[in-house]
């Protein structure tokens, strides 16, 4: 929702049978009949439906429609309609791999498609008052039949309110009455929440169309795919979706691709604390699991239990390092000295972590040099170049260092690089080794 970037590439993995309602058309006929979903029946795939809505009534009946689109470009929906109604693969009009069959196709139906009375506003942040007021000019100029908002829980108000669900049921209520004043039928598209995945029965039902919750922007995940950190606003500035760990039907931990990230607009966060100490920041209506399964933040207690990973799997993409490496790296972070302009030392007590270091840096072809300090009873081992520096010829350990993001960094500004995550267990065990073997603690 939230990016200008082309959507990935999707092909059909599988096609198994589901137990639901026929497929059947749908005939609106009663005028004060206001909803077409009710508890029988809720339309899915909603934006692919409300684009089809928009087929039927501008290109094949010559009506005027419009669709206000707060999730898709302008460009993605003249491409999903070309696509529809030439019947081209979405896929080979993004990639460009069109026959001359297509080509013919295409042309052949682009002068019926750019002349139909079909509006597009893909306008961000659109309010109420907006909408009312352009769907107001529409129908005095064009004689409009049909209102698509896809969807409602991306439009703004501007107003406060004690909870999102109160602004999107004013959502409601407010598209409820344009379609009164107007005669016209609104269809609002609304995303359904998570409810589906915790009942047996998939099929949604009226109480899915509420918002399943929100994390703030700088909300950190753990990628599965390389076992890297990312925030929820890494991935809405860059459009990727990477494999992130879910849970499977039996609450297992699993990779899977992460479908969506968009920005749901200001709304009041909660900071939710365990007693390890760990923290997130939340919504009221954003589930977490519990003994008597998904329960939303606002209805948890002081005292109740949560469900945590007992352990994160192995990333399905590890990538090794060398061991000297790996040991050199956890001894650097604990107890080792990289600042601009100064030799890089490292100091310990312990002559074992001085002679895993004083190893692991001829993996660089570095001597290191021991310097006893008795007063301050401690040794430093000094780990110089092999060679002369001179212009644009580093050493080797703090040129390997800046490409990690560590040359230059002082005690507390120090962190583990994102390659650490990125190893086999045995590695990981290996760093986890070293790194206390000096000194320090862990702090949440």
């Amino acid at each position: 929702g939230a990016t200008t970037l082309m959507a990935p590439v999707l092909q059909i993995d599988a096609i198994r049978r589901v137990r639901s309602v026929p497929v059947r058309c749908v005939q609106v006929d009663n005028g004060p009949h206001l909803y077409l979903a009710g508890r029988g029946m809720v339309p899915t795939h909603n934006s692919t439906l409300g684009l089809d809505f928009l087929r039927s009534c501008s290109i094949k009946h010559q009506m005027a429609s419009v669709i206000f689109s707060l999730e898709m470009s302008k460009s993605e929906i003249v491409m999903r309609l070309l696509s529809a109604e030439a019947k081209i693969k979405l896929s080979d009009m993004r990639s460009g791999r069109m026959s001359d069959d297509d080509w013919t196709r295409l042309a052949r139906r682009m002068s019926e498609i750019s002349e139909a009375p079909l509006y597009i506003d893909d306008s961000p942040n659109l309010t109420m008052m907006e909408i009312r007021a352009k769907a107001r000019r529409l129908s005095q100029k064009a004689g409009l039949k049909l209102i698509v908002v896809d969807y409602m829980q991306l439009m703004t108000s501007g107003k406060k309110y004690e909870s999102r669900q109160q602004e999107v049921s004013d959502f409601s209520r407010s598209l409820k009455l344009m379609a009164k004043e107007l005669d016209v039928p609104v269809v609002a598209i609304s995303q359904l929440n998570r409810g589906p995945e915790q009942r047996t029965d998939k099929r949604p039902m009226i109480s899915d169309l509420r918002e399943s919750g929100c994390l703030t922007a700088n909300t950190r995940i753990l990628r599965a795919d390389n076992g890297a950190e990312v925030t929820f606003g890494e991935l809405m500035r860059t459009g990727e979706r990477p494999l992130v760990w879910s849970l499977d039907e039996r609450k297992r931990m699993v990779a899977r691709p992460m479908t969506n990230v968009f920005p749901s607009g200001h709304k009041e966060v909660f900071k939710l604390r365990l007693a390890s100490g760990r923290e997130v920041e939340a919504t009221a209506n954003h589930p977490f699991m519990t003994f008597d399964g998904w329960t939303p933040l606002g209805e948890l207690k002081v005292g109740d239990r949560l469900a945590v990973p007992r352990r994160v799997p192995e990333p399905v993409h590890t990538q090794r390092l060398p061991d000297d490496e790996v040991i050199l790296l956890a001894h650097m972070i604990g107890d080792g000295s990289c600042v601009k302009r100064q030799p890089i030392r490292y100091a310990s007590i312990d002559e074992q972590n001085l002679a895993a270091v004083s190893k692991a840096a001829q993996h660089f072809g570095v001597t290191a040099i021991r310097d006893e300090y008795a007063a301050a009873r401690v040794t430093t081992l000094r780990l110089p170049a092999p060679y002369r520096l001179t212009h644009g010829k580093r050493n080797p350990i703090a040129a390997w260092l800046d490409r990690l993001g560590l040359f230059g960094k002082r005690s507390y500004e120090k962190f583990v690089p994102y390659e650490i995550f990125a190893l086999p267990k045995d590695q990981i065990a290996l760093f986890l080794r070293h790194l206390w073997a000096t000194d320090g603690s862990i702090r949440w």
